[in-house]
């Protein structure tokens, strides 16, 4: 596809290939979540945890009847999200598991391997804790107009097309929804804040 614009001026400038992540928050968070955590902390001893990751429990919460409002209200928000990418047709869950996050736990960067959509839903979280950060899907600019070093990354130079990561707090109700191929991590949880839990989906 072309853009053209046929008019004169000094200069334009299109924005193409974008990164998208969509953001909802759940209205009935603060009625349902309570019921949710209890039945995650009920199976938490039963889940198979994945090897090095303490924090992980295999779960197939989108099967889960006690989720089926919560679960129910993300897929239409992915609907809405893959309508909005143009994708022919709606995308389904094929994978879930929950993190309970204690103190130092953390998440290294990832992608989630195979899948087409992936989305994070906090459960239980504090805003001051330690935040998800997702990073450009662009190849590193190796020789960058801003001068940004491993010792300083001036982020007060960039700017919407020009940053090379982007983070979001950890805000109970909120739902992330994201290609599985952007590379993402989640930072050291800090000390002496509640657990963070967070349901994570993969759909294709």
């Amino acid at each position: 596809m072309y853009k053209f614009n046929s008019g004169y001026s000094e200069l334009q400038v299109d924005a193409w290939f974008p990164t998208l992540i969509g953001v909802s928050f759940y209205k009935d968070h603060k009625k349902d979540a309570p019921n949710i955590i209890k039945k995650l902390k009920t199976v938490k001893s039963k889940c198979p945890k994945s090897i090095g990751e303490s924090s992980f429990f295999l779960h197939p919460c989108h099967k889960d009847k006690e989720l089926k409002n919560l679960n129910s209200w993300i897929q239409k928000r992915i609907d809405e999200y893959t309508n909005f990418y143009g994708f022919p047709k709606k995308v389904k869950p094929v994978e879930s598991w929950f993190h309970w996050y204690k103190e130092n736990n953390y998440n290294d960067a990832h992608v989630h391997l195979g899948r087409t959509i992936s989305a994070i839903y906090y459960l239980q979280s504090d805003l001051e804790d330690s935040r998800v950060v997702f990073h450009s899907p662009v190849p590193v600019d190796m020789k960058n107009p801003f001068g940004i070093t491993a010792n300083d990354s001036k982020e007060y130079l960039q700017k919407d097309h020009s940053f090379t990561e982007c983070f979001y707090k950890p805000v109970e109700g909120m739902l992330l929804i994201f290609r599985s191929y952007l590379l993402h991590k989640v930072e050291l949880k800090k000390n002496k804040l509640k657990d963070r839990i967070i349901i994570s989906w993969d759909l294709d």
